[in-house]
């Protein structure tokens, strides 16, 4: 009987250290899989440029992971979804949209970016001195925007920036956001105005702002082209830009093709600052931010005449004699470059 129990005994002893063994080996299998699931996991991919996906909304990690690996990005579509399971859960909600991933980047990191919806945001950029017409005309044409663009937006209501924005947003989400930043950015500035300046309105401030975008693209000489239109209204005499003879006729919808006339200078029309004393009835265009600035704080100078120089830049003058020395000047330089 003793004997029966030793054996019996033995038996079982052989049996749990065979149990342990195999649980010590299975543990180690487990180990190296994970350990070698976890190293992929953080394994750069060898794509040699960013790539951009998108996730359409609905769409599960299961099917991002197929398009993620025939893109290159992940290697191991399956391997990526269990990975992310055992690590994630199994409900990882992905928000959709458009996903920039970089050359480089590990399956850990697309991972994060889509779980946290870090999407891929694009870049507009509106130019100052753009109609509104010229403005809506771009938006339609940004096919990664939906959706209709509204009629009769207000000249001069859109700030010029660089505006980001994400693939399938409203163009007329973009456009709200374009005409809040320029009350923002106007409000701002409207109380360190100089109180001299004889622009009463915020509105008169755009219409006037915007004669100065299209009088001149030189940074530092909006100040200048702000103070001779500024000189000339305190002593009652007419603007008289021609960027206001043109809209009178195009109304920003197109571009002018020619010269100015003497008949356009003749031309009846609010818009006309050859034949109407003070400022126009709205904006000729949508001024940007240092147009604006050098409205509401033009440079202190006695200025009445500027015109171009013909190699870039303005002549400004105090007399008109001296204006017209400078007209005569201009016409010269355009002669010798007529005959070059």
């Amino acid at each position: 009987m003793k004997k029966k129990k030793k054996s019996s005994v033995k038996k079982q002893g052989f049996f749990v250290k065979f149990i342990i063994i195999v649980f010590i080996i299975a543990l180690l299998l487990i180990g190296s899989v994970v350990g070698i699931f976890y190293k992929l996991f953080k394994t750069p991919n060898l794509i040699s440029e960013n790539k951009i996906v998108l996730v359409n909304r609905g769409e599960n990690l299961s099917r991002i992971s197929r398009d993620l690996e025939k893109q290159g990005i992940i290697r191991y579509s399956k391997l990526f979804l269990y990975t992310a399971k055992i690590l994630k859960g199994r409900n990882i909600h992905i928000k959709s949209g458009e996903y920039i991933f970089e050359t480089g980047i590990t399956p850990e990191r697309v991972l994060e970016k889509l779980m946290q919806g870090k999407v891929y945001y694009r870049k507009l950029t509106i130019a100052e001195g753009l109609s509104s017409h010229t403005i809506l005309t771009i938006l339609k044409n940004t096919n990664t925007l939906i959706g209709n663009v509204p009629e009769n937006i207000v000249e001069g209501s859109l700030l010029p920036e660089t505006y980001t924005y994400t693939r399938g947003e409203s163009r007329k989400s973009v456009i709200k956001r374009m005409q809040k930043a320029m009350q923002e950015f106007l409000n701002s500035k409207w109380e360190k105005r100089d109180k001299s300046i004889p622009v009463k309105t915020k509105q008169e401030v755009l219409v006037l702002a915007s004669i100065v975008e299209r009088e001149t693209g030189i940074l530092g000489e909006r100040g200048k082209v702000a103070s001779v239109f500024v000189n000339r209204l305190r002593i009652g005499m007419r603007l008289q830009s021609d960027p206001t003879v043109v809209y009178a006729f195009t109304n920003g919808n197109k571009t002018l093709e020619r010269s100015i006339r003497i008949s356009d200078l003749q031309r009846k029309s609010p818009f006309n600052t050859y034949k109407i004393y003070g400022l126009p009835p709205t904006p000729i265009a949508n001024p940007g931010k240092e147009a604006i600035q050098a409205v509401l704080n033009p440079s202190q100078t006695e200025y009445l005449f500027f015109v171009a120089t013909g190699n870039g830049g303005h002549n400004f003058s105090k007399k008109l004699r001296d204006h017209i020395n400078f007209v005569n000047s201009y016409k010269k330089v355009l002669k010798q470059k007529t005959k070059k």
